[in-house]
C-alpha cells in the first residue's frame, strides 16, 4: 500500500513539474503591431502600447477546461475582462474565476478573437497604441490580435 501511495504521489508532481515546464506562453499583437501588455508585469492594466515584445508582454495559456483559457502575466496574475465583459481589461487577479476565463475565437492564420464570459471581444482601442478593453459585441479589425507562440 505504501508503495502505491509513493508512486502515486512521484507520477502526480512529474505531471505537475510537465504543465509549469511546457506551459503554453504567447504574446498578442494587434492589427498595428503593438504588444498586449500587463502593465508591471501584471497587478494593473492591460493595454496595447508597446511596440516590442519583453517579458510583461509575456503570457501563460491556462487551460481551464470546456474550452475557455485564463491568461497568466509574467508575474502570476491573471487578466480579467471586469464585470465578466463589457468594460475594462485588467491584470490583477490572484486566482480564476469566471470574468478571468476567456475562449480564443480562431481566425485565418494564426489571428485570433477574444471573447469574453458573458460574450463581450476584447478590443485594441483604435487597432493598438493605448487601452485594451473588453466591451465590442462583435469581432472585426481591432478585435483581431495575432496569436504569437513563444
Amino acid at each position: 500500500m505504501k508503495i502505491i501511495i509513493t508512486t502515486l504521489s512521484i507520477v502526480f508532481l512529474l505531471l505537475v513539474s510537465f504543465h509549469f515546464a511546457y506551459a503554453e506562453k504567447i504574446a498578442l499583437r494587434t492589427i498595428k503591431g503593438h504588444y498586449i501588455t500587463a502593465k508591471g508585469g501584471g497587478g494593473g492594466t492591460v493595454n496595447a502600447d508597446k511596440a516590442r515584445l519583453g517579458t510583461w508582454e509575456t503570457f501563460e495559456v491556462v487551460n481551464v477546461g470546456g474550452g475557455k483559457i485564463a491568461l497568466r502575466t509574467h508575474n502570476g496574475r491573471y487578466v480579467v475582462a471586469e464585470g465578466g465583459g463589457g468594460g475594462a481589461l485588467n491584470a490583477d487577479r490572484v486566482e480564476i474565476r469566471a470574468w478571468e476565463k476567456f475562449t480564443f475565437i480562431p481566425l485565418r492564420g494564426n489571428k485570433v478573437c477574444i471573447k469574453t464570459h458573458r460574450g463581450h471581444f476584447v478590443v485594441a482601442e483604435r487597432g493598438g497604441g493605448g487601452a485594451v478593453n473588453a466591451n465590442r459585441n462583435r469581432c472585426k479589425g481591432w478585435e483581431t490580435f495575432e496569436k504569437i507562440n513563444l
